[in-house]
């Protein structure tokens, strides 16, 4: 469970570092619009996170792309507050234990797209800031 709960983490954590920085609302506004809306980020859980997620990113199918946003944050929403009521897992027996396991595992997989596409962007802009201040540009 630990280890699905840390990837929602990221997944968030990085959508809060990235979205002021690549959304149309945030870096290309000016700082006072920057400013405001990595504030606004900042009190805002996935599912709100969502939504200027979907902004932000120019997808190849855009319905698509909003499904999967939707359905990872429908994955982790039933994570919080259902885990233990998903079927066929009970911790009071071996096979239970071994479906929570396996619910557990799909999971973590099925969010590893969205953890790897932002990674590469924290990357990239991270890379670009390092590249910009090292040629002394600011």
């Amino acid at each position: 469970m630990g280890r699905n709960l840390l990837r929602f983490q990221q997944i968030e954590s990085g959508m809060k570092l990235l979205l002021p920085l690549t959304h149309p609302d945030g870096s290309t506004s000016g700082d006072d619009a920057y400013e405001t809306l990595r504030n606004e980020v900042q009190l805002k859980t996935l599912g709100g996170l969502r939504t200027r997620l979907h902004e932000a990113v120019s997808a190849d199918d855009p319905e698509r792309f909003s499904s999967y946003l939707s359905n990872v944050v429908d994955s982790r929403n039933n994570f919080i507050h259902h885990s233990l009521q998903q079927p066929g897992i009970s911790l009071a027996s071996q096979d239970g234990l071994r479906a929570a396991i396996s619910y557990l595992d799909a999971q973590y997989e099925f969010t590893d797209s969205l953890f790897v596409l932002i990674s590469n962007i924290v990357v990239k802009v991270t890379t670009f800031f390092i590249e910009r201040d090292n040629l002394g540009e600011f």
